[in-house]
């Protein structure tokens, strides 16, 4: 790996970018115009698009999607030619047509899907328009008949479109109608007459654009005063859009025409013979201008086309069968872009094509195929950026490669009868004084000479008449096959070469007498070199150079005494055991060494302490097979694993981790294919081709998506309540309806399965519950009370949404635990005290009176006795 300090992209960047400056004073302004220099640095090289593909299989009703819209929640609707699918990232929601019963759609295919500023989603159906409230849950049809119009009630739904002012225009075979927002009265729009219209456009000024089938384009004034025909040569308008410079892109059914609205000027595209990147005169079936102002081009036969200002040509993108992440099909449906940014794409037959333009961050070159221009071979083996711009890219089985960025023109030194069918052979040189396919190392030297490691020797670029000589490197009595393989280059600061091989030790290389210096490693000399296996050099700030070995640890190289010492010096240590095979050896923004190792992650080494940390997949990496690691100029690290790119803050020690899905080549990369250029861009290959980028121009994912929760499930059955009304009233359940299922999702469709989520039942639980990806969460037995379930989720890239959604629960307890229900207990039971203790009373009043009674009775009968006696 070398680090250059040369200036960057050849004189002629540095021209442009002066240039900039001058023109863009302020920072703001010069920071965008830098921001534009990876463009012109890499005008020609068409943009790899990586779609990721919707199909049958993923829940959609119908493979062919018609139309696309997002509602105010963040949910994606997709109108099929059988029926209509609501989208949260992982499944579908579907809403078909029943014949046999009472549907919320008149007709199974969906032309036009539109969302209203009051939130409500307008459904344009061959039989009809339906109206969908979110909150209510219902579907509404509505009957075109306005006051005015004469003819039978309007059915088939061409196209929907609300303009500035909330007007609902629709297309339909009998002309225009549109309804003012709020109002429910339908009119026809009588100036534009009775043509079939297609599709509509509104420009900066509020004019209506309409197109028409065979009845040519219509400018309506925002008064409605006035309605002009605007012609053009093909009078069937197929699709409109207005891009940010006021200019309206007209689909027609033969091409593609552009229109300067302040001009009036018109300009229509063709096939150009001598021009690749030329429109084809075919159908166009949607236009779309996405939020940076690109506009893209749906076509009948010829699939997706992207404009190219600067060449004021295009792009093409068509089904490749070779290439997976290709679209599904060449034949467009239609074209959207979503609340984050993602190009979703639909083709006849195809399912849906799902792009994110972030992924044009990593610029990849892949092996060449028989329509694009490309590499030798897959698997890039190392890679250097030379003073004058041109990258040069070393291959095993393809040679070595030179790439301009600018000319977008590649150029192949390789024996002819070994280059690949795929590569034009005017791009071969055939240069006998290679005489290997195999490039396994590069390396600009101060003197701006670039050698090349090759399998069977060193050799040196005699650029004047681009041909090589070679060095052969010496080898050892018992050489092996691979002792040769030059592996690794650097120069020390004196200007002498230092070559690594796989075998052969260290070689030192003199520029002046073209002799090899040999240093291999020898029995019982601790001062030697540590092993035969070199594939790593570093030259450090203070000029020291140091040596990585696969399987032997780490050399230091003493120039005053001509040996080396090794870290770590005991073997047996637990550090040789991470530290023993070293990928490679850099040195970080504070002077310490950071080393990449086989199967033991990623190591900074402090050579003044001798201190040693380690980072591993625990720590954040991808994976502990750390091939290369590259420092940029904010400080950050970069290092290319076995399972994708990590972005490593050295300060706050978090990782970063980019793979295929964000757009590298591929996710598995190569010792050794790793290079910070002089225009500040890095590269990194590995089995698959090449990823180069500037670091400067990573832009994470920072959208806060909505947080939304889809169903509630009682016992596994789900609430059976419509719409979302029901979610902010909160929900009342009886006791026994306690064991509960929530669903829930992240609305952002950038990469579903990083999203993340936390849950919490207040009341319930003490404290947030993480469940990673999982989208549910259920509660068993939960206990009568008063509940808040709340849950809040990441987008891709951890972003979290912290306010998320909420869901007010009360469990009603048992008629036997409530409020009532024991008072009335109470009283009974106190009534029941009162009822035995007033029995009590009276029996014992029944007993004192009994007692009185016979007392009385007694003395009664006594005093009688005594009466008697006394008589007597």
């Amino acid at each position: 790996m070398h680090t250059s300090h040369s200036k960057s992209c050849g004189s002629s960047i540095d021209q442009v970018a002066g240039l900039m400056f001058s023109i863009f004073p302020t920072l703001v302004h010069r920071t965008l115009a830098l921001s534009l220099l990876p463009m012109l640095c890499i005008a020609q090289l068409r943009p790899d698009l990586k779609f990721d593909h919707i199909s049958l299989k993923d829940g959609l009703s119908n493979f062919t999607v018609t139309s696309i819209a997002q509602d105010r929640q963040g949910y994606l609707w997709f109108g099929t030619e059988d029926g209509l699918n609501r989208y949260d990232g992982y499944t579908f929601d579907q809403y078909l047509y029943d014949p046999s019963a009472t549907s919320v759609l008149p007709s199974p295919r969906i032309n036009s899907l539109a969302v209203s500023r009051s939130g409500k989603l307008w459904i344009g159906t061959q039989g009809g328009l339906v109206i969908h409230d979110p909150v209510a849950g219902t579907f509404e049809r509505a009957t075109i008949t306005p006051g005015d119009w004469k003819g039978q009630p309007v059915s088939a739904i061409t196209s929907l479109f609300e303009d500035s002012r909330g007007t609902m225009w629709i297309a339909t075979a009998a002309g225009a109608f549109y309804v003012r927002n709020g109002d429910s009265l339908y009119r026809h729009d009588s100036l534009a007459g009775r043509s079939a219209v297609r599709c509509f456009a509104e420009d900066s000024t509020g004019t209506l654009w309409i197109g028409t089938t065979n009845g040519g384009l219509l400018r309506r004034e925002q008064s409605g005063a006035r309605v002009e025909r605007i012609a053009i040569s093909d009078n069937d308008i197929t699709s409109l859009a207005v891009d940010k410079q006021n200019v309206l892109w007209i689909g027609t059914s033969t091409g593609l025409c552009r229109l300067d609205i302040t001009s009036n000027r018109l300009q229509r595209y063709a096939r150009k013979s001598n021009d690749p990147h030329s429109l084809d005169e075919d159908m166009i079936v949607d236009l779309l201008v996405d939020r940076r102002g690109s506009l893209w081009v749906g076509t009948m036969s010829i699939g997706l086309r992207k404009y190219n200002p600067a060449a004021n040509n295009f792009f093409r993108f068509e089904h490749e069968p070779d290439n997976p992440h290709s679209l599904d099909k060449s034949r467009i449906q239609a074209l959207f872009e979503d609340a984050g940014g993602l190009l979703w794409v639909s083709t006849y037959r195809g399912g849906l094509n799902r792009y994110d333009p972030r992924r044009d961050q990593f610029i990849n070159i892949r092996p060449a195929s028989q329509t694009e221009k490309g590499l030798s071979a897959r698997s890039v083996y190392t890679v250097c950026e030379d003073k004058f711009g041109d990258v040069w890219i070393g291959t095993v089985g393809g040679g070595l490669n030179r790439y301009n960025p600018t000319t977008g023109k590649f150029k192949v030194y390789l024996r002819l009868r070994s280059a690949a069918p795929t590569l034009r052979r005017s791009e071969v040189a055939d240069t006998l004084a290679v005489k290997t396919e195999a490039i396994l190392s590069l390396y600009e030297d101060s003197f701006g000479e670039l050698w090349i490691g090759a399998a069977d020797a060193l050799y040196k670029y005699d650029r004047p008449r681009d041909r090589f000589i070679a060095f052969p490197t010496p080898k050892s009595a018992n050489s092996s096959r691979f002792e040769t393989n030059v592996k690794c280059i650097n120069e020390d600061a004196t200007g002498t070469l230092w070559i690594g091989t796989h075998g052969g030790g260290v070689h030192r290389f003199n520029r002046a007498t073209q002799t090899f210096r040999t240093y291999r490693t020898v029995a019982d000399n601790p001062r030697s070199l540590s092993g035969m296996v070199v594939w790593s050099i570093l030259r450090d700030h203070a000029g020291t150079m140091w040596f990585g070995t696969f399987g032997s640890g780490i050399n230091r190289y003493n120039p005053a005494t001509d040996d080396f010492t090794r870290f770590p010096e005991d073997r047996s240590s637990p550090l040789f055991s991470r530290l023993g095979s070293v990928y490679c050896i850099t040195e970080g923004p504070d002077s310490a060494l950071w080393i990449g190792s086989f199967a033991g992650g990623m190591h900074r080494f402090d050579p003044r302490t001798g201190e040693v940390a380690t980072y591993l997949k625990r720590d954040g990496l991808p994976n502990n097979f750390v091939k290369a690691i590259v420092p940029d100029a904010r400080g950050f690290l970069w290092a290319s694993t076995d399972l994708g790119l990590s972005r490593f803050d050295p300060r706050a020690g978090v990782f970063r981790n980019y793979t295929h899905e964000d757009g590298l080549h591929d996710d598995v990369f190569l010792s050794g294919a790793y290079h910070r250029g002089h225009s500040g861009r890095l590269y990194f290959g590995g089995e698959n081709g090449l990823t180069m980028f500037r670091p400067n121009s990573i832009q994470e994912n920072t959208r806060i998506p909505p947080v939304v929760l889809k169903h509630l499930y009682l016992f596994d059955q789900e609430h059976a309540a419509r719409g979302t009304g029901w979610m902010s009233a909160g929900v009342s359940l009886p006791y026994n309806q306690n064991f509960l299922l929530f669903e829930f999702a992240a609305l952002d469709f950038v990469n579903p399965t990083r999203q993340q989520y936390q849950y919490i039942m207040e009341g319930f639980d003490r404290e947030w519950l993480y469940s990673a990806n999982r989208r549910s969460a259920r509660y068993t037995n939960l206990p009568p009370g008063h509940y808040i379930f709340r849950v809040k989720g990441t987008n891709s890239d951890g972003v979290w949404n912290d306010e998320g959604t909420s869901l007010a629960i009360t469990i009603m307890p048992p008629f036997w635990e409530r409020w009532w229900f024991r008072i009335v207990v109470g009283l009974f039971i106190l009534a029941s005290m009162w009822g035995i203790y007033q029995y009590r009373v009276n029996k014992l009043l029944d007993l004192e009176r009994l007692r009185i009674r016979i007392a009385s009775d007694l003395h009664d009968d006594i005093g009688s006795s005594l009466t008697k006696i006394s008589l007597q």
